[in-house]
């Protein structure tokens, strides 16, 4: 592994935040086996949003895994030159990085062509984490509070055995790569996003939760229902994080793992896009449990269609905390009433007129792209989504980037 520095001083006395940035298809376009300089471009917004990293205080740290050295087609130069290049690029926006770790091993020790000392499993390729854990080392990151942004499943992978808090973004290999179960704690459309989450969303959002994670600490099941895009995702995972820092473990059940294949249809309530039974069986079953219980759940549609779907496991003790979301949460009665905690998401209304003109195929166009995680209900049923909120212990606005 190689370690490129900054000018920026470190003390590294205190504790520090830090983002952990993948290079490829998060900071600068997707180029298989990028060999030269004027290969590396960055995707907009970028060199904005680590600049913005830096004036917030948090350490901004490239992890890579660039095979190309082992493969034999850069230098070891060649590739310090590529990231004098990065620099260079972010330094124009008066932007920096902290510190890249470039892993140059490849664990293929037959790769015609390569360099021998090279072709080696080693621990700082990801998913490995040696790389986070020299970052720790040479720079005192507190692994707590700091993130990983990344476009593979790699890169998310690694940052669940790092323990860090995960996005995925939809740039580069948006998580199609299929190499490991894809669960990140957020997505995003891009780098800018990322950190536009990080710094204004996820602080925002943790304040309105709060009364809900007060509710729930003595709760055993929360549902979270709402429109498509009024954040039910981000909110589960924000009272997670929060039950988590208390000792205590909760496990996020999206509704979308039983979503029915197939085309929206105008006609199909929201419910009825659903195995509504099966759900009911599965979380009674998880609710009523007295004993740590051991559940495998399949992929959500979504995941299937694009080549992520691996199965979900669940290990699940009686004093855990369960989370269901999913735009009908609030619509199913037997669902409801199981509940102990009930969370609608707002969305603006602006934003609900938008949904509202948009028409069914380019909804699920957007779900195709990635830019829908769930289903978005159909029009003639965001009212009786919206009406729901009646059923609601909280009512929490979304957090819409300005």
């Amino acid at each position: 592994m190689s370690a490129s520095n900054t000018t920026r001083p470190l003390s590294g006395r205190e504790p520090r935040r830090a983002v952990f940035l993948d290079r490829d298809g998060t900071i600068n376009v997707e180029v298989e086996h990028l060999k030269r300089a004027e290969e590396l471009e960055l995707f907009g917004g970028a060199a904005e949003a680590v600049g913005r990293l830096n004036r917030a205080g948090y350490l901004a740290v490239v992890v890579t895994n660039q095979s190309v050295v082992a493969r034999g087609e850069v230098t070891r130069e060649g590739l310090e030159r590529i990231h004098a290049h990065l620099d260079h690029l972010l330094g124009l926006h008066h932007a920096y990085l902290d510190r890249i770790y470039a892993c140059p091993h490849y664990p293929d020790p037959g790769l015609p062509g390569g360099i021998a000392e090279l072709l080696v499993d080693c621990t700082c390729r990801k998913p490995a984490t040696g790389s986070i854990d020299a970052a720790c080392r040479d720079l005192g990151i507190n692994l707590a509070e700091s993130w990983l942004v990344g476009d593979t499943t790699s890169d998310i992978e690694t940052g669940r055995r790092a323990r860090l808090t995960t996005i995925l973004v939809q740039t580069g290999h948006a998580g199609h790569d299929g190499r490991f179960p894809l669960d990140p704690d957020y997505v995003m459309a891009d780098l800018a996003a990322a950190v536009d989450w990080i710094l204004e969303g996820h602080p925002a959002l943790r304040r309105r939760m709060a009364p809900v994670v007060a509710a729930a600490a003595g709760a055993r099941l929360v549902v979270i229902g709402g429109l498509a895009r009024s954040g039910k995702s981000s909110a589960a995972r924000v009272l997670q994080e929060a039950a988590s820092a208390t000792g205590r473990a909760a496990h996020v059940i999206p509704l979308d793992l039983w979503l029915c294949p197939g085309p929206e249809d105008e006609a199909n309530s929201a419910t009825a896009r659903y195995d509504i039974e099966d759900m009911l069986v599965t979380v009674r079953r998880l609710v009523g449990h007295r004993d740590r219980i051991a559940v495998e759940l399949p992929a959500d549609n979504g995941a299937v269609r694009s080549g992520r779907g691996h199965s979900r496991h669940f290990s699940i003790d009686a004093d855990d905390l369960l989370i269901v979301e999913g735009a009908p949460a609030l619509l199913v009665d037997r669902l409801v009433r199981l509940a102990d905690v009930r969370v609608h998401m707002a969305r603006p209304a602006s934003e609900q007129a938008t949904e509202r003109r948009a028409g069914p195929r380019q909804r699920q166009m957007s779900e195709e792209t990635g830019d829908v995680r769930s289903a978005s209900p159909p029009t003639d049923e965001a009212t009786k989504v919206e009406a729901a909120k009646a059923r609601a212990d909280f009512i929490v606005a979304a957090w819409i980037a300005a």
